[in-house]
């Protein structure tokens, strides 16, 4: 996923906020990139290890209630994530309201969700909604993420589907 988003021009430096960080995996793997990781999470025992642990900036909270004063000399993030997050707010409109708030302009998110649209759904409907999961308040396939978005005003620059849950 780091791979992705520096050949789509995020560049050695720059700062990144995971929403949804869990351990610390990707901010990892952000960090050996040579990018500036910052996480956060709904779960304080994550956080206090990607924190304590791993030593990279990281709260503990909802994403809505985040805000850049939290940060020492934060003018925006460069990139915004959500790795299996975005599907878990209730409220998305929200969300893009605050990814603008806490992020440069120019500055790219990138998300993996659940597909809609997928051999899942495809296969038996029903049985995908009756299992997916009851924190799941969104379901998208790639077409309406990219809809979603675009009238939030962001620019689609590529979209990657890839199957099942790679973790």
């Amino acid at each position: 996923r780091v791979s992705r988003l520096m050949t789509l021009g995020l560049m050695s430096g720059q700062t990144i906020l995971d929403v949804g960080c869990a351990y610390g995996p990707f901010l990892s793997a952000a960090s050996d990139a040579g990018l500036s990781p910052y996480g956060m999470d709904i779960a304080s025992s994550a956080v206090l290890h990607v924190r304590d642990k791993l030593g990279f900036p990281a709260w503990s909270g909802n994403f809505l209630d985040f805000s850049l004063e939290q940060l020492q000399n934060s003018n925006g993030f460069n990139a915004l994530t959500f790795w299996y997050v975005l599907e878990h707010f209730p409220e998305l409109d929200k969300v893009l309201w605050k990814v603008k708030e806490v992020t440069k302009p120019g500055a790219f998110v990138a998300m993996a969700v659940p597909n809609a649209a997928g051999i899942s759904a495809k296969k038996n409907r029903k049985a995908f909604l009756e299992t997916s999961p009851r924190d799941h308040y969104s379901l998208f396939s790639p077409k309406s993420l990219i809809h979603i978005m675009k009238t939030q005003g962001f620019k689609h620059r590529k979209t990657v589907v890839t199957g099942h849950h790679p973790e």
